[in-house]
């Protein structure tokens, strides 16, 4: 049995089976009222922590276009402490205690300090699962008080969970190998260092029955790698979507994700030059930054035959990008792992990426692996290195033939399933983390 907790903030559903805890919470006088409020998924108890005045904001870790809030500590501290109370109060046994990134690491602290001969919580062995390195939950001194811990020289928090955890693991063996060195490690390679062989990376995975080209019913056709008559409808109808003449043969790049420059969108937009002037169309879904956003804008008012943007969150035209490209861009400056270029790949779009991290794990180049490629890779982050890629997997649609349909069938036939992959590897190190935990002398 799985559970999982997560804040309920303002957009979640506050319906439910609810159960109302008390938990310790200083700046509330030492106790603070909190709903858990549960919700059933495909196969596990989603469980949301509510408690307004921590939740029931604009934003998640900071209102919409500013900086964090100041009482982050505070917020995550009473969140996991809640979920602790939770567990105690339904006193199932607990085996482990998985958290994700420095939102989680207050709970690791919590159970060490408060929790570590609790009967239900203290023999749960504990892995962290790191996401993002670029942030770290910084907690200045003044705000750990409201923690219900000392005012010191404030927290770093996914630092501390690092050094706190059985087990922690990032999302691609590639990334795992770059988070432990200077230029990749967000300040944390010494400590990822010094884990050893306790850090180490398992490689992110699909749910394959949702991303299924065979099966999707937002495209305006199914198809599969043995018969891709659907994709040409697929390209026919995003292109009349987004206005592009769907009789012009121009390569059609597709690009989903957040505007950001670590996802390489300016480089895109330094490229678009080049791009255009190899006959290429491209299609951008995402929101974020503002300058990138304007200079995608920009790009699209100029040239409305050959750039169309938009700049919102739009579930069923990311599956129609996927689908009706015929190229996929994730230029990433680095990338933990990534799942764009996975599910781009299940829909016979093959990527054009940077080779860091989780895409270099994912993505084989055809240009250094001539017959085995599943798409194209750059190796220098350069807008130069990105053009120079495309032009190599555009010089391949444009031949067709043998070559253009074998990376489209080796892409379609790569295996991502989570089930098959990545679950069992996380079993595994699950079991570990038990052994570890319960090993007598036991030291981290």
């Amino acid at each position: 049995p799985v559970d999982v907790y997560l804040p309920r903030y303002r957009w979640l559903p506050g319906e439910g089976p609810a159960t109302t805890i008390t938990v310790p919470d200083p700046p509330a006088g030492g106790r603070a009222t909190v709903r858990i409020v549960d919700q059933w998924a495909d196969g596990y108890r989603l469980r949301l922590v509510d408690h307004q005045a921590a939740f029931d904001r604009d934003g998640i870790y900071g209102d919409p276009g500013s900086a964090d809030y100041d009482d982050n500590g505070w917020r995550f501290m009473l969140f996991g402490r809640a979920a602790f109370e939770a567990i105690r109060t339904d006193d199932p046994p607990v085996d482990v205690i998985h958290g994700h990134d420095w939102h989680a690491c207050p709970a690791l602290i919590a159970r060490d300090r408060w929790y570590v001969d609790d009967p239900v919580l203290g023999r749960a062995a504990t892995v962290l699962t790191v996401h993002n390195l670029r942030y770290h939950g910084s907690i200045p001194p003044h705000a750990t008080a409201a923690m219900g811990l000392p005012v010191g020289d404030g927290l770093d928090l996914l630092a501390d969970g690092i050094e706190r955890a059985d087990l922690v693991n990032t999302v691609s063996p590639g990334f795992a190998d770059e988070a432990r060195t200077p230029e990749f490690g967000g300040g944390l390679d010494g400590s990822l260092r010094a884990r050893g062989d306790r850090f180490f990376g398992i490689l992110n995975g699909l749910d394959t029955e949702v991303w299924d080209p065979a099966t999707d019913q937002t495209l305006a056709a199914p198809y599969r790698a043995a018969d891709l008559a659907g994709k040409i409808a697929c390209r026919a109808d995003l292109l009349g979507r987004v206005g592009f003449d769907p009789g012009d043969p121009g390569p059609v790049l597709g690009m989903v994700g957040r505007l950001d420059p670590q996802k390489g969108f300016d480089l895109v937009t330094e490229a678009m030059p080049a791009l255009l002037g190899l006959g290429a169309r491209l299609v951008v879904l995402g929101a974020g930054d503002a300058t990138l956003v304007d200079r995608l804008r920009q790009l699209a008012r100029a040239r409305p035959d050959r750039v169309a943007l938009n700049d919102a969150f739009d579930r069923d035209l990311a599956r129609r990008i996927y689908a009706g490209s015929d190229l996929f861009l994730m230029p990433s400056r680095f990338e933990p792992c990534g799942q764009a270029q996975m599910i781009a790949q299940r829909y016979g779009t093959p990527p054009i990426v940077h080779a860091t991290g989780g895409l270099r794990d994912t993505v084989v180049d055809e240009h250094r692996n001539p017959g085995l490629g599943t798409g194209w890779a750059f190796r220098q982050a350069t807008a130069d290195g990105l053009a120079w890629a495309a032009t190599q997997a555009i010089d391949c649609y444009r031949l067709g033939g043998q070559g253009w349909q074998g990376v489209v069938e080796r892409a379609m036939a790569l295996d991502f399933d989570w089930r098959r992959g990545a679950a069992t590897r996380y079993v595994a190190a699950y079991r570990r983390a038990l052994e570890l935990r319960r090993a007598p002398g036991r030291s981290r």
